[in-house]
């Protein structure tokens, strides 16, 4: 999630300053990983500024067989629509279906998407297991504390942050947050 290469993709997409937001490892079993139904990665952490960009690094092939990415082009200028139940979900009843894009990858590649865009992961039907690193970066320090996430400044002006700046940024960030 640090490496120059990343972060100047994610440069380019977000600006010159870089804040690491969250992380996970995605995992679906062979014939077992289930569904990640349509939604927004904004809806988990509405209280931000939706200016997040989500990258989406297939450590598998990612296949419509297994489970890969499907996403809506363009839904990110709609704003945050009202999510439903536990899992933060939108009905796809209520979205344009005909324009889902699937994104097939192969391991090693990067999806990167804005948080307000729409996406969807079918379930692994495959004999074979499908992992994925998703990495959040932020242009913004949080102003709130969501209790999941990092804060670590990345980037600065478009250069690598010096120690003394790093520390400084978590200095803030924990005071603000506190």
């Amino acid at each position: 999630s640090e490496s120059s290469k990343m972060l100047d993709l994610v440069q380019d997409l977000i600006g010159p300053t870089i804040y690491y937001h969250s992380s996970k490892i995605m995992f679906k079993p062979a014939r077992h990983g289930g569904i990640k139904p349509w939604h927004q990665d904004y809806a988990y952490w509405a209280s931000l500024k939706p200016e997040q960009v989500t990258c989406w690094l297939a450590l598998d092939d990612a296949t419509p067989e297994n489970g890969c990415m499907q996403l809506i082009p363009g839904s990110h200028k709609w704003g945050l629509v009202k999510h439903i139940r536990n899992e933060l979900q939108v009905d796809p009843q209520n979205l344009p279906m005909e324009q889902v894009k699937i994104a097939p990858m192969k391991a090693g590649s990067i999806l990167c998407f804005h948080v307000l865009t729409f996406h969807y992961s079918g379930p692994n039907k495959s004999d074979k297991s499908r992992r994925a690193l998703i990495v959040d970066y932020d242009p913004n320090r949080r102003q709130v504390k969501l209790g999941f996430c990092g804060d670590k400044l990345l980037r600065l002006d478009g250069r690598q942050p010096t120690e003394e700046e790093v520390a400084e940024s978590i200095r803030v960030a924990e005071a603000v947050t506190a």
